[in-house]
C-alpha cells in the first residue's frame, strides 16, 4: 500500500506501478465512497472525521483480505495505529515522500479536499509535521519530488520485486523488520544493509564451518561501507552457554563497539540465540541482524526476537526479547547443508503447517519427495505464520505460545540427552508426536491426523520416538525437565495441543499419567511405521 501526505501522487503513481506489476489498483478513498454511497466531502460533513476514519479502516480491512493489489491510502490513514495493525506479514507499506512546499502547491488549487479548506496552509503544515513520524514507520521510502509519474511508478515496481517475503511488526508504534528469503542475498545485500540502518562498527558472530562464506559476507558489508570484526563460536547446542555470551561481550569491548554498532549473527539457531542475547545485554542493548544459515534457523530461530542460552537444568532458561533489525535468509547456503540438518528444519515447518490448517499439510504431503525447491512455498508460509503470530504477541504472553507445539517434550529430550544426541528439529519431531497423541485424549484430535503427521515426519527421515524417553534411569531427569519448561506454572506441566489442524489450544495442564500413556502409545506408533528411533547421531547445527 502507498502512504504519504496529500498531493504525494499516491493514486497516480499507484495506478502506474500497478500496471507495471500486472496487479489491480484501488484508491481507498474511492472504495470508501463507493461502499458508503456518498462522496468524501459528504461523509466528512455528515459523520465528521471520526466517522470517516471508521469507514476507512473497515474498507481497508476488506481490501487486505484477498491481497495481491496496490492500494493508495488517504493521507491520514497510516497515521492511525489501528490502521497499521491491520497489515499482515506479507502486506507492505511504501511512503511516497514529498516536501510540504511541493505538496501544498499541488493540493492548494484542487477542489474537494476537506482538510485543505478547513486548515489552510499553516494548519496543513502542522498536520504534515505531526504525521511525518508515522510515515517513517512504513516498510520503504520513495522520494518522489522531481520524479514524473512514470519514473515513480517504475521505482515502485522495482521496490516491490525486491520486497521481503515477510515483515515482522511487534509494535505498531515502531518500524517492523523485514525477512528476506531468496537466493544470492549474501552477495546482493549491500543496499539492504543501508536501508536497515546498519552502520558504524559491526561484530560478526559465526562458527568455523562457515568460514568459506565469510569473504562473500565481508564484501557485502563493504559494499554498504561497513567493516567488520569476526568472533568464532564453538559448534553445537552445548556451546549455547552464558560463557559463550561473555566471550562475545569481551570481543565487543575489545573492538570498541558502542550503542551505534551492530552484532551480526551468521549461523544456525545456536549462533542466533547466543549472539542475539549478547546484543540484548551489551551496553544495555545494541541492534543485531540475523543471517540464519540452517533451514531450522531460517524458519524459526532467526525470527521473533527470542534470544537466550541454556543452563544445565534446561533449555533457554536465561534470555530476553530483543528483535533483530533485519533477517537475511539465503537458501544458497543450504546447498551444502547435510541432509539430516535439512530434515531437522522441516520439523518446524510441519509444526507451522499443523497450526495453519489442514490444507497446507496436505500440500507438503504431496511434495515431500521433491526436495528443497518444492518445499519453498511451505517454508515461506511457515515464516509468515511466525511473523503474524509474533506481531500479535511479541512477548509470548498469550497466542504466541502456539509456536511451542511439540517443544515441551522436545526441549526435555534435548536436556536429558545433554544437547548432543538430537538436533533441535529432531527433538521437536519426537515432541510433536507426543503432543498429537495427548491431543487425541485431551483435545479431541482425530487420530488420523496423528498418523498422517507421523508418516510425513518419517518420509522426511525424522525420528518419531527416542529411547531416552523410556529409560527408567533418565525418568527423574525427564520429569524435572518438563517442570522447568517455560509454559509450566507452579510445577504443573502444560502443553500446547491441537483440537484439529489450525485449532491449537495453549496452556493445557497434563497429568503425569497422561504423559506416560502417550509415551507408551508413541513406542507402538513408531514401531508400526518402522521408525522406533531417529538418527540420534552427534551433530552440530550449522
Amino acid at each position: 500500500m502507498l502512504v504519504g501526505f496529500s498531493g504525494a501522487g499516491k493514486s497516480s503513481v499507484g495506478r502506474d506501478g500497478a500496471g507495471r506489476l500486472g496487479m489491480p489498483f484501488v484508491d481507498l478513498d474511492e472504495a470508501v465512497a463507493q461502499r458508503a454511497g456518498a462522496s468524501i466531502p459528504e461523509l466528512f460533513r455528515a459523520e465528521g472525521e471520526a466517522g470517516f476514519r471508521r469507514r476507512e479502516a473497515e474498507a481497508l480491512a476488506a481490501l487486505l483480505e484477498p491481497g495481491g493489489r496496490v492500494i493508495a491510502l488517504g493521507g491520514g490513514a497510516w497515521a492511525r495505529p489501528e490502521v497499521r495493525a491491520l497489515l499482515g506479514p506479507s502486506d507492505l507499506a511504501l511512503w511516497l515522500d514529498l516536501p510540504f512546499e511541493e505538496a501544498w502547491r499541488r493540493v492548494a488549487s484542487e477542489p474537494g479536499r476537506p482538510l485543505v479548506e478547513a486548515l489552510g496552509e499553516e494548519g496543513l503544515r502542522r498536520l504534515y509535521e505531526e504525521r511525518l513520524p508515522a510515515y517513517g514507520l512504513a516498510d520503504g521510502r520513495l522520494a518522489v519530488d522531481g520524479l514524473s509519474v512514470a519514473e515513480a511508478g517504475a521505482r515502485l515496481a522495482r521496490w516491490w520485486r525486491a520486497r521481503p517475503q515477510a515483515v515482522v511488526r511487534p509494535d505498531v508504534h515502531a518500524p517492523g523488520y523485514p525477512v528476506h528469503l531468496r537466493p544470492r542475498l549474501l552477495e546482493e545485500a549491500g543496499p539492504i544493509w543501508g536501508e536497515a540502518g546498519v552502520e558504524g562498527d559491526v561484530l560478526v558472530v559465526s562458527q568455523h564451518a562457515l568460514e568459506p562464506h565469510a569473504p562473500l559476507l565481508a564484501r557485502s558489508l563493504a559494499a554498504a561501507g561497513v567493516s567488520a570484526r569476526w568472533h568464532w563460536m564453538d559448534e553445537g547446542e552445548e556451546a549455547k552457554t552464558p560463557s559463550a555470551v561473555a566471550a562475545i561481550w569481551h570481543a565487543a569491548l575489545e573492538m570498541g563497539l558502542d550503542r551505534g554498532g551492530t552484532v551480526v549473527a551468521f549461523g544456525g539457531g545456536v549462533v542466533g540465540d547466543t549472539a542475539g542475547f549478547a546484543a540484548a545485554t551489551f551496553v544495555r542493548g545494541v541492534r543485531w541482524v540475523a543471517l540464519p544459515t540452517t533451514l531450522l534457523a531460517q524458519v524459526d530461530a532467526g525470527i521473533g526476537g527470542k534470544v537466550g542460552v541454556n543452563l544445565p537444568q534446561g533449555k533457554n532458561l536465561v534470555g530476553a526479547f530483543h528483535h533483530p533489525r533485519l533477517v537475511l535468509a539465503d537458501p544458497a547456503v543450504l546447498d551444502t547443508l547435510p541432509e539430516r540438518e535439512r530434515a531437522a528444519g522441516m520439523a518446524e515447518v510441519v509444526k507451522s503447517l499443523l497450526l495453519a490448517g489442514p490444507e497446507p499439510l496436505a500440500g507438503l504431503e504431496a511434495a515431500v519427495e521433491e526436495g528443497l525447491p518444492a518445499w519453498e512455498p511451505f517454508i515461506v508460509a511457515s515464516v509468515r505464520l511466525k511473523a503474524a503470530t509474533v506481531a500479535c504477541d511479541p512477548r509470548e504472553a498469550g497466542v504466541r505460545a502456539i509456536l511451542n507445539l511439540g517443544h515441551t517434550v522436545g526441549h526435555a529430550l534435548e536436556a536429558v540427552t545433554g544437547y548432543g544426541r538430537y538436533l533441535h528439529g529432531e527433538a521437536v519431531a519426537v515432541g510433536l508426536v507426543t503432543a498429537l497423541l495427548l491431543s487425541q485424549r485431551l483435545a479431541g484430535l482425530d487420530p488420523e491426523w496423528t498418523r498422517r503427521t507421523a508418516v510425513l515426519l518419517r518420509r522426511l527421515k525424522l525420528p518419531l520416538d527416542a529411547p531416552a524417553l523410556h529409560d527408567p534411569a533418565l525418568a527423574p531427569d525427564f520429569r524435572r525437565a518438563l517442570r522447568y519448561d517455560k509454559k509450566a506454572r507452579r510445577g504443573e506441566v502444560r502443553f500446547v495441543l491441537l483440537e484439529a489442524p489450525g485449532r491449537p489450544r495453549v496452556g493445557v495442564p497434563v497429568e503425569r499419567e497422561a504423559v506416560e500413556e502417550a509415551l507408551a502409545q508413541q513406542v507402538r506408533l513408531a514401531e508400526s511405521l518402522g521408525a522406533a528411533e531417529g538418527p540420534g547421531a552427534p551433530g552440530s547445527e550449522r
